[in-house]
């Protein structure tokens, strides 16, 4: 074998460890990575993600099934943008933003301004709060958000924020 013919396979095989070191991991929705776009599969649903230094890819929380059927309609791919993720329907008459980003028990304070009740939501547990199309969760150092429009239910919503809430590692 000649001197560049192994060059050639030495510098192949260098490349091939360092782009398989290099590339994110996308099974697991808490992450490292900084700014990386991917397509995932969420329980056998594709959905898009974004994935943000130390934080949560909120679009692997909720699957675009699983939006599809809160909405009562057809849903177009999660669209992610840092630690929000849009859902929304296909004819774009109904729409919810779902943030999750890390948070701390001040955090969910200051949060709380955004519902008409501090009674906590039934399923979503005592750090967690709802009003009208907005629901909002402490759980795990992780605050999430979930701000509707539309004609929304807030049952459904809630459904929606307890599918969210167990995927939080």
């Amino acid at each position: 074998m000649t001197s560049s013919k192994l060059s050639l396979i030495v510098f192949g095989g260098a490349l091939a460890v360092l782009l398989s070191a290099c590339t994110p991991a996308t099974n697991s929705p808490v992450n490292t990575t900084v700014n990386t776009a991917n397509s995932v599969m969420a329980n056998g649903t594709n959905v898009a993600s974004s994935n943000t230094a130390n934080s949560i890819d909120p679009c692997s929380l909720i699957t675009q099934a699983e939006a599809a059927s809160a909405f009562g309609l057809p849903a177009q791919i999660p669209e992610p943008k840092g630690t929000v993720c849009r859902y929304d329907t296909v004819e774009q008459s109904k729409f919810f933003d779902l943030t999750a980003k890390a948070g701390t028990s001040s955090d969910f304070e200051t949060m709380q301004n955004l519902c008409s009740t501090t009674e906590p939501v039934d399923g979503l547990g005592e750090t967690s709060c709802s009003a009208n199309n907005t629901i909002v969760v402490l759980k795990n150092g992780i605050l999430m958000t979930i701000i509707a429009g539309g004609n929304f239910d807030q049952d459904q919503l809630r459904g929606l924020a307890v599918i969210a809430v167990g995927r939080i590692p």
